[in-house]
């Protein structure tokens, strides 16, 4: 899928369509998705994000679909329903790619276990529906490939004679975040805007005792761990005039923003706190959700990261209320967003 041939892009390599496992059974949910996404729900969560903070969501959201032969109608229909730029590049034989959610003993403790092949999306994707042409790209993909990514864009815009640089926001995939790959991850996180990844991913790259995952939560280890991504010399990232930016997604713990070349970095809340945790019903896909609201404050506001991730949480907020994606037309992002900065201003 991609936000905005005018505004906002998503951009991963691959996937299409999810199931989630829970407690033993298996349910087919209506987070699934097809299109440049890699894995989950990143590419729907992602726009819902996006789009509950955007006043013209077919001007600037743009979502391109691969599905399979087997992508369910109906979601099909939702996404029409959501108004956005809609894209379908189908395919009569192949399967939509589908993957599995598994979960730990807690609703941080996820694994993805993939079902069929994936279906990539390219650049000349991209160029087909427009979508090369976005505001602002939003990556989800290896350090590798990202840095492809970001240069393939970077030129076609200039061949495009657009003279403004693109932002690009980059969720690395967990799979590739471990000790070994530390120095090709940070080199790449000060090529980008922001580079979010959440908080056991980064964990991933500071193994202790054999485990990427320390045994309790440390707001101390986290600022530690997200110091060591801020580039060596001061300056904007590649990319765009704002950034590099760290964002570390701490699920219920909220979320720690570094802006380089800040020393001292902010935490914030989530939206649902101990007095409304009980509506907290499934987090898949609120780090998605959570960089999709990010990206459209960067948008509509500049660089003011701590107000984009203040967006953030307001979005991941309503996709943790069930399983699967509530209807955008019964969330109202910005009174939730008034609320939270009166009670954490």
């Amino acid at each position: 899928m991609v936000y905005g041939w005018t505004r906002y892009t998503y951009l991963a390599s691959r996937c299409s369509k999810t199931c989630q496992e829970v407690q033993s059974h298996s349910v087919s949910i209506s987070r699934e998705f097809s299109s440049c996404a890699t894995h989950l729900l990143t590419a729907t969560a992602a726009t819902f994000g996006a789009l509950l903070f955007s006043p013209n969501p077919s001007l600037d959201i743009t979502l391109v679909l691969k599905p399979g032969h087997d992508f369910p109608p109906q979601l099909l229909r939702t996404f029409k329903s959501w108004a956005v730029d809609l894209h379908t590049l189908s395919s009569s034989t192949a399967p939509s790619a589908r993957g599995r959610i598994l979960y730990g003993t807690s609703a941080s403790e996820r694994t993805y276990e993939r079902l069929t092949p994936p279906r990539n999306t390219s650049l000349a994707d991209l160029l087909i529906t427009g979508a090369a042409a976005a505001k602002c790209f939003h990556l989800f993909d290896t350090a590798a490939e990202t840095v492809k990514w970001v240069s393939r864009l970077l030129l076609v815009q200039k061949q495009h004679e657009l003279t403004e640089p693109p932002l690009f926001v980059w969720e690395p995939q967990a799979k590739s975040c471990s000790l070994n790959t530390f120095e090709e991850h940070r080199a790449v996180a000060a090529k980008v805007t922001v580079f979010s990844p959440n908080h056991a991913e980064l964990a991933q790259f500071f193994p202790r005792h054999g485990s990427g995952h320390p045994a309790q939560f440390s707001r101390e280890v986290v600022e530690e761990q997200a110091h060591a991504f801020l580039p060596a010399s001061s300056g904007t990232s590649d990319a765009a005039k704002i950034g590099p930016c760290i964002i570390i997604r701490c699920a219920e713990q909220g979320c720690y923003v570094l802006p380089s070349p800040a020393t001292v970095g902010t935490w914030l809340p989530p939206y649902h706190g101990a007095e409304s945790a009980h509506k907290v019903v499934d987090p898949t896909g609120a780090g998605n959700a959570f960089l999709g609201g990010a990206a459209m404050s960067l948008l509509q506001n500049g660089g003011d990261f701590v107000q984009a991730a203040k967006y953030g949480s307001v979005s991941a907020s309503f996709a943790v209320e069930c399983v699967g994606l509530p209807d955008p037309e019964s969330c109202d992002a910005r009174e939730r967003l008034a609320e939270m900065e009166q009670k954490h201003s």
